[in-house]
């Protein structure tokens, strides 16, 4: 029950970070989501369609 609830949870979060972008630019659109802890890392790709997320390299990744 505990994943279920945490699945809804980062969806609901997925969903205002695209809404969030979309706002800074409405061209743009949320590819990838990635969070970062200190022990673990979530990779969340919103689209159904994504092929292969770990062909993704860290110079991919526009960190500010």
């Amino acid at each position: 029950i505990d994943s279920i609830h945490n699945a809804g949870l980062l969806r609901s979060f997925t969903m205002k970070a695209r809404s969030t972008v979309r706002d800074n630019d409405p061209q743009d659109d949320l590819v990838y989501l990635r969070i970062c802890t200190k022990i673990h890392e979530i990779m969340i790709a919103p689209e159904q369609n994504i092929q292969n997320p770990s062909s993704i390299t860290t110079d991919q990744w526009k960190i500010t």
